[in-house]
């Protein structure tokens, strides 16, 4: 019982990096929604692709949504377009607050719940990007408890990177456990039909002829076993470099190859928070280094 105490709450990981682990996840959510800017109207609102009708089949009711929220709002007298505009702009000024660390731990709390909101609403439209950072979400909140200054930061901080670790674990594991189970892994049919169903077609039309057929299968079978073996590897330390480097490598072709950008990011910075805090960190205190020494350079030749 003791061993499992320190293993969830004494992992060793260099004071205040919590804040820096929060704004990487916030930044991750801030390009997201930033992205969604100019469609916002059409993926979200009553005038949107899908109606909310069609999205409320699909959804408990019990779970809440923009809609919920607008309605409640156009009761104070404003119109659905602005108690909608309302709401995304409580989101990223919520996020930017937070970024600034004002009032993290609470803006923390209104960001999971728009979020959230936001899903709900979204049934039809949500993949795996969506799910991802709102459990990175849940963590930018736990991130953001760390930084206030307690005797319980680290303990918090140490769980956090833990619960991280677990919840990579459960997804890798179960991802390659479903490509196991499947048929398309073997022969390479799921990369072909991955490559051709979301590759930019004029990457796909350069590289169509290219690509030897058996690459499509050294890659899924690879892939596949990556996954599946990932709770073991990435815990033993001759092969948690490779794991790393492998997955990563993995997902960089995810958003590269499939386009799929957002997921790329937050998995790569999931990854690497999780098992490589530390270094993460010392890349980024690295660069504000070199940008210290920049400016003092600068200001000295004045």
């Amino acid at each position: 019982m003791n061993k499992l105490r320190k293993f969830i709450f004494e992992f060793e990981v260099q004071k205040n990096h919590s804040v820096l682990f929060s704004n990487l996840i916030l930044i991750i959510l801030s390009i997201n929604i930033l992205s969604l800017i100019p469609d916002i109207f059409t993926i979200f609102s009553k005038n949107g692709i899908i109606s909310p009708r069609i999205n409320a089949l699909f959804v408990d009711k019990r779970l809440l949504t923009v809609t919920d929220l607008t309605d409640l709002i156009e009761q104070l007298g404003l119109s659905y377009n602005n108690a909608f505009t309302m709401i995304i702009l409580i989101y990223i000024i919520s996020i930017f607050l937070s970024l600034l660390n004002y009032f993290r731990v609470l803006f923390s709390v209104i960001i999971i719940m728009i979020h959230t909101i936001l899903v709900n609403s979204t049934y039809l439209f949500s993949y795996g990007a969506d799910f991802m950072i709102g459990f990175l979400l849940y963590c930018n909140f736990f991130f953001s408890l760390a930084s206030v200054e307690s005797k319980y930061s680290m303990s918090v901080c140490s769980f956090t990177l833990r619960l991280m670790q677990v919840q990579l674990c459960i997804i890798y594991f179960f991802g390659g456990f479903g490509k196991y189970i499947g048929n398309d892994w073997y022969n390479g049919n799921a990369m072909w039909m991955a490559f051709n169903h979301y590759m930019n077609e004029d990457l796909l039309n350069f590289l169509a002829g290219k690509i030897p057929k058996v690459l499509y299968t050294i890659l899924s079978i690879g892939i596949m076993f990556l996954e599946l073996l990932y709770p073991a590897l990435i815990y033993i330390k001759k092969t948690r470099k490779i794991t790393m480097i492998l997955i990563l490598f993995m997902h960089i072709g995810i958003g590269l190859m499939i386009g799929l950008y957002t997921f790329a990011i937050a998995m790569i910075v999931f990854n690497m928070i999780a098992f490589y805090p530390d270094k993460l960190a010392s890349i980024f205190n690295f660069q504000k280094k070199i940008n210290i020494n920049r400016i003092w350079h600068w200001k000295s030749t004045m």
